[in-house]
């Protein structure tokens, strides 16, 4: 059961207060009758089964149980009891960001909210903090309000609000979503879909996303706002790829029909940028050759310090070629300040929190080595992927040391033959007993110790005593001491 317009109001009420209100408070501020709270409190009350909602006390009068209210909300399938202080907040920024630079009028942009000027001074105050990280603020005079800032940091700023959204998926958008205009989805859907059969492709999230929410942004900024030039001038720029920018033009010439006026020519450029920007297959070169030496020497970069530091083996060759059909669209969307959003990123991080790590801080010296921006958690958390296939993929490899009396001589040649007999085994060193006693801490994660002399027994490292021959009986030892470890 949907809640009406006063029952909707009555909860958006009790969400700003944190006390009790009489029936004759509540009829007051929402211009209503006594008998009329006392009956919409109990419609409340029975949209949910079990705890109520609104609770009474005699002599105090009514109260939300918020935890109650929480609950609902995450069990209920459509949006019937209103918004938090948060979404409030989301939604007025929405409004203000997609009609910028024009003046709002504030009591038209809060009403239906019924909250009072202590909430909306508040909600200012955080929304110009909310903000401020794109360069962006919040202009009063008298009773109006709007935001000013360059055209790039405004669509920035609507694409992360439209992210918080929560648009798990494409199928979100072809099925109706109450914060977006319904006919702009159609639209915009039909177009991906055209995008989709002229490359005889699907696209894959997060990008179907991505380019869902430019080109929703580009079609509300100009329908609804004032629109000023970007500050770099595209009207000239080059052509990488023609048949995505054949596709961008066809897409920024529809728009131009659904929305009956001309755009600017540079809107073209930037919606490239977004296809250029997405990971499609390996078939379309997506990024300019000029680019390609700098992307393929960041990928080195990248697998070699996280192989260092993980100390496990790694298909190397692989690994790069996926990853670079990662880190070419990557190098583009830092280029064009296109973020894409990963909602894996917690799973990602609690399953492979470790490595996450160590991938993030190698994005810091990535993105100061080739004076690059900050390599955002979202892009880290898909690179993290990528190594965690591998790693996952790799047999458990293990890794010894083999040590002799001089570490030279017979120890070299039952190197040769471990290599030969066991080739998944990774032989880490090969040196003397004074030196591995010397350098203990050098050498980590190592599973046993191959040795020919009787050394001094180690807690932390088993060891297995064989001749230099490496016979077929020392063979199997090594095969059996490698099954119980």
């Amino acid at each position: 059961m949907l809640l009406t317009k006063t029952e909707r109001a009555l909860i958006n009420l009790f969400l700003t207060k944190n006390d009790f209100l009489t029936a004759k408070q509540l009829a007051e501020i929402l211009d209503v009758s006594s008998k009329t709270i006392y009956r919409k409190i109990k419609n409340i009350n029975a949209t949910t089964e079990g705890k109520d909602l609104i609770i009474s006390e005699k002599g105090r009068g009514f109260k939300l149980d918020y935890k109650a209210y929480i609950q609902a909300k995450l069990e209920t399938t459509g949006d019937i009891f209103g918004y938090t202080p948060t979404e409030r907040r989301e939604k007025i920024l929405l409004q203000v960001l997609f009609k910028s630079p024009k003046y709002l009028n504030v009591t038209t942009l809060y009403e239906g909210y019924y909250v009072g000027y202590n909430s909306i001074k508040n909600d200012f105050t955080l929304l110009n903090q909310s903000i401020e990280k794109y360069d962006l603020a919040l202009e009063k005079r008298q009773k109006e309000i709007r935001v000013v800032g360059t055209e790039e940091n405004i669509r920035t700023a609507i694409n992360e609000v439209i992210n918080n959204l929560d648009l798990s998926s494409y199928d979100d958008l072809k099925t109706e979503y109450s914060d977006l205009n319904k006919a702009d989805v159609q639209f915009i859907v039909r177009q991906m879909e055209i995008i989709e059969n002229k490359l005889m492709i699907s696209i894959p999230y997060p990008y179907d996303i991505n380019i869902f929410s430019h080109l929703y942004i580009l079609i509300n900024r100009f329908r609804q706002g004032e629109v000023e030039d970007f500050n770099e001038s595209d009207d000239d720029y080059l052509v990488t790829n023609e048949k995505l920018h054949t596709i961008a033009v066809e897409a920024i010439e529809a728009i131009e029909q659904y929305l009956k006026m001309k755009l600017p020519k540079r809107e073209i450029f930037h919606f490239l940028q977004y296809l250029i920007s997405s990971r499609f297959n390996h078939e379309i070169e997506l990024v300019p050759s000029k680019v390609l030496p700098i992307v393929e020497e960041m990928t080195d970069f990248y697998i070699n310090q996280v192989a260092a530091k993980i100390n496990m083996p790694i298909n190397k060759k692989q690994l790069k070629i996926e990853l670079l059909s990662h880190m070419k669209p990557m190098v583009n969307r830092m280029n064009h300040q296109i973020n894409i959003k990963n909602n894996l990123l917690s799973d990602i991080k609690l399953e492979y929190g470790k490595l996450f790590e160590i991938i993030k801080e190698t994005a810091c010296d990535v993105a100061k080595t080739f004076e690059l921006n900050t390599i955002s958690d979202d892009e880290v958390g898909y690179i993290t992927i990528y190594f965690a296939k591998h790693i996952e993929a790799s047999p458990l490899v293990k890794r010894i040391i083999i040590m002799c009396s001089s570490g030279i001589g017979t120890s070299e040649l039952l190197k040769v033959k471990v290599q030969k007999a066991f080739p998944d085994v990774e032989i880490v060193d090969v040196l003397s007993s004074t030196k591995f006693k010397n350098s203990l801490q050098d050498y980590q994660n190592i599973d046993f110790i191959l040795t020919t002399i009787n050394a001094e027994s180690n807690k932390e490292i088993p060891s297995l005593l064989v001749s230099a021959m490496f016979t077929e009986k020392d063979k199997m030892m090594v095969k059996k001491m490698m099954e119980t470890l």
